[in-house]
């Protein structure tokens, strides 16, 4: 009977259903803070005397933070009038607010639920974007079209014979390339890359040739010559002998030695030879070696070394990908010494 009369009472009862509570609930009242642009955004209409044109209200869209406010006037003050005002006009120019404020109030017409107004809008933005979609591509259309009548070419089958640009110099009597530079070789041939080249009039210039290698019978070596101005030859050498272990050049961890002659790759006893361009390469050194292994005693060294190339040579200014300078490009720290340096 208890649950009988409990139901009665708080379902049924038309004096208790009709009838507010003496004391309402109420939320008591807080500070809304707001910490940056359009993190909040209150609306609210103002009714205003009805114009000719039928216009009776005026949406107001404030920032909570900024107090930047838009006005949009209106012909009544339903909330399908408001959403479309908001994510038809002001949400394409400003961005999605993270909260939208409001007192709650009673719209004038409720024949519209808010998830039948999502997919309307949804349904328009499709429809729009299917229009531009199709106008984009009538335009494409067009100007292929259009340049497509100034494009003369021929097919080539394999062959056939083709002209190639010629990058040399008009003046036969030089070797420079005035236009080296990516996707342009520097040199005219393999063998004149290889040559000792003529440094630079700058105190970083460089010219350098490095080998790493092994054999079968368990010899390893390492040796790279560096040409630097004022005959300065920086100068790297490594053997691996078996039975003896590493020897090593007697003046290093220093590796900066005088050369006797400008126009070769040797200093230090250590001579760099080339025989076949990018393929063969003689190696000779004639001194003493520091012995690692045996409590660095110095041994009389005395080998000619035949240095042969197993894969392809790489050329920085053929091969190298478009990509990986352009990237490298962008990492670096951008100045005007860094372009001016790019031009020259």
């Amino acid at each position: 009977m208890q649950r009988d009369i409990i139901d009665y009472v708080t379902t049924k009862c038309p004096c208790i259903k009709q009838r507010r509570p003496n004391i309402p609930t109420r939320a008591p009242l807080t500070t809304i803070k707001t910490t940056a642009p359009f993190e909040m955004i209150s609306i609210d209409y103002v009714h205003l005397e009805k114009s000719k044109g039928g216009f009776e209200y005026i949406l107001v869209v404030v920032d909570h933070f900024t107090r930047f406010a838009q006005a949009y006037a209106t012909k009544n003050k339903s909330g399908k009038t408001a959403a479309e005002k908001i994510f038809n006009d002001f949400i394409p120019r400003f961005g999605y607010p993270l909260k939208l404020h409001h007192d709650q109030g009673e719209p004038d017409d409720a024949t519209q639920t808010y998830p039948e107004y999502v997919k309307r809008w949804k349904q328009g933005m499709e429809e729009a974007y299917g229009l531009a979609t199709k106008h984009a591509e009538k335009a494409g259309e067009k100007g292929k079209k259009y340049y497509d009548r100034k494009v003369h070419g021929s097919g080539l089958t394999e062959g056939d014979r083709v002209l190639v640009r010629n990058w040399r110099s008009k003046n036969t009597n030089s070797r420079e390339i005035p236009a080296a530079g990516l996707g342009v070789k520097s040199k005219h041939s393999s063998a004149d890359m290889e040559q000792v080249q003529k440094l630079q009039d700058h105190p970083k210039a460089i010219d350098a040739v490095y080998f790493n290698g092994s054999n079968m019978d368990g010899v390893y070596f390492v040796a790279a010559t560096a040409r630097r101005p004022e005959k300065v030859t920086q100068t790297i050498l490594y053997l691996r002998l078996p039975n003896i272990g590493l020897l090593e050049h007697p003046s290093m961890p220093d590796t900066s030695m005088k050369r006797v002659s400008d126009w070769e790759f040797a200093a230090g006893g250590v001579r760099l030879e080339l025989v076949e361009p990018m393929k063969v390469w003689r190696l000779s050194f004639s001194g003493k070696m520091r012995a690692v292994d045996q409590e660095n005693q110095l041994l009389q060294t005395d080998f000619v070394l035949t240095w042969t190339a197993c894969t392809p040579y790489y050329d920085f200014d053929t091969d190298m990908e478009p990509w990986a300078v352009a990237d490298a490009m962008a990492r670096e720290p951008w100045s005007q010494e860094f372009f001016h340096n790019l031009q020259e």
